[in-house]
């Protein structure tokens, strides 16, 4: 048979220095946790809740006097509660140095890796990836105003045949060029802003969008692939009319009909315009490439314009073949007349 102190008194005991040991046993454990502190804190609490709970029923059924239960009774809380929470504290306090650690290595390690990377040699620019945007000469094109937008897109008119929408396109091909080193990017959101120098004019015509042969102001090249942009074209009904863009073309693909009429302007014959492409990434705020041209255009018969567009480096070679003709031209009828 267990004898009654036993069970009244031991079991709580045992229970009580357990939880005590374990607390302390677990503060022990190297490194510690967050969990663990949890753990000690606990344990702490469940031994003060355990003798503050045995001492109350000591208080209600013992049967000593009222007086000496109280004192006991009382003194035994005036111990146990202040010694739980110093215990609680002094976890507390454990757990807050670990923090202050922890952190304090996180520091370290942050500064361990900023001065690595310091360390490392920057990388070139150089060497980074980007378009190569290339000028692949001037072509010529046909090209048809569209039924639907307006815009001008390669090709002739097929819808009515019985209207004459017909261009006459002067452009230079751009191309996203492969190279080995530096390596080539996809070239996004490129436009072209043109300047056209005019006679007479201190300041040049600027477009801040220029259009491209694919209806579009703003276009995207993967490596070799390539578009036209539009430098001057004319109606093919109306021959001796060369026209340049002042505007750009807004809305077409997806809002109301281009008006070409009202965003263009006609440039005078037996004239020479410089002509500069910048081309740019607006989004990126690169710039990639600029190209310079003269745009010439020389009175025909009949009304009609022969029109060249001569990139700058060719054209002192250009105006000496233009003049050499035109002095040929002169006296061909001379020659024949004495013969």
């Amino acid at each position: 048979m267990i004898p009654p102190e036993l069970l009244t008194w031991g079991f709580p005991l045992a229970l009580f220095a357990l939880c005590i040991g374990a607390a302390f046993a677990v503060l022990q454990i190297s490194p510690p946790n967050a969990e663990e502190f949890w753990i000690a804190r606990g344990a702490f609490v469940v031994a003060g809740i355990i003798g503050l709970a045995r001492f109350t029923l000591f208080m209600f059924y013992s049967n000593k006097t009222f007086g000496v239960k109280f004192l006991i009774t009382a003194a035994a809380f005036a111990a146990i509660a202040p010694t739980t929470i110093a215990a609680v504290s002094y976890v507390n306090q454990r757990h807050d140095r670990w923090l202050q650690s922890q952190q304090l290595q996180s520091r370290n390690s942050r500064r361990a890796e900023v001065d690595t990377k310091e360390t490392k040699p920057p990388i070139d620019d150089k060497e980074k990836p980007r378009p190569n945007l290339v000028d692949k000469g001037v072509r010529r094109w046909l090209a048809h105003e569209d039924l639907h937008t307006g815009l001008l897109l390669e090709g002739a008119q097929t819808f009515r045949p019985w209207f004459d929408p017909d261009w006459d396109l002067l452009t230079i091909q751009i191309c996203n060029e492969f190279r080995v080193q530096p390596k080539v990017s996809i070239a996004e959101d490129i436009t072209a802003e043109i300047y056209y120098s005019l006679p007479n004019s201190t300041e040049p015509v600027k477009i801040n969008r220029g259009a491209w042969l694919t209806g579009r102001n703003r276009i995207s090249l993967g490596v070799n692939d390539y578009d036209h942009l539009i430098i001057a074209c004319g109606q093919r009904k109306l021959p001796h009319k060369v026209q340049i863009f002042l505007e750009e073309y807004g809305q077409g693909w997806s809002g109301s009909r281009v008006d070409l009429d009202r965003i263009m302007g006609a440039l005078e014959p037996d004239q020479d315009y410089p002509v500069e492409v910048q081309l740019i990434s607006e989004s990126n705020l690169e710039h990639y490439a600029t190209f310079n041209y003269i745009l010439t255009i020389a009175s025909g018969d009949q009304n009609h314009l022969f029109v060249d567009l001569v990139e700058a480096y060719r054209w002192d070679e250009f105006k000496k073949e233009r003049e050499k003709a035109k002095t040929q031209a002169k006296t061909q009828p001379q020659s024949n007349d004495v013969a």
